[in-house]
């Protein structure tokens, strides 16, 4: 329930640059990690390869992204300018967070997530 809480307050802040809170994200780690291979941003943003593969394309098709992704992930002019925005959002939106929960309930849940991170990678 508190994914979804999350994701919804997310993609409600995000549709306004015209993208999701997951496009987003990924927009966000390829602006800042050009050239970055699929297989490594699979792991950071722990998401299966084809779905991965099923966003890049969507990206594409947006004309976010450079065709070829063999090279690793090159975001587009449009793809930078879409990516510095969401960037502005993500930051209004963690300080709009921060400040109407609170220092310590959001310090929290970045624990909770840090230890189910942690807790994940050590599964066989």
């Amino acid at each position: 329930m508190l994914s979804r809480m999350v994701t919804g307050l997310y993609n409600e802040a995000f549709a306004e640059a015209g993208v999701t809170f997951a496009q987003a994200a990924l927009l966000m780690r390829i602006f800042a990690q050009p050239g970055i291979r699929q297989v490594v941003l699979s792991k950071q943003v722990q998401i299966e390869k084809s779905a991965l593969s099923r966003d890049i394309q969507l990206l594409q098709r947006n004309g976010w992204l450079q065709p070829n992704v063999r090279d690793g992930l090159n975001l587009t002019e449009l793809g930078t300018i879409t990516a510095k925005r969401c960037h502005k959002i993500w930051k209004q939106l963690n300080h709009d967070i921060r400040a109407e929960l609170g220092s310590d309930a959001v310090d929290g849940l970045s624990l909770l997530s840090e230890r189910l991170t942690d807790l994940k990678h050590k599964k066989p």
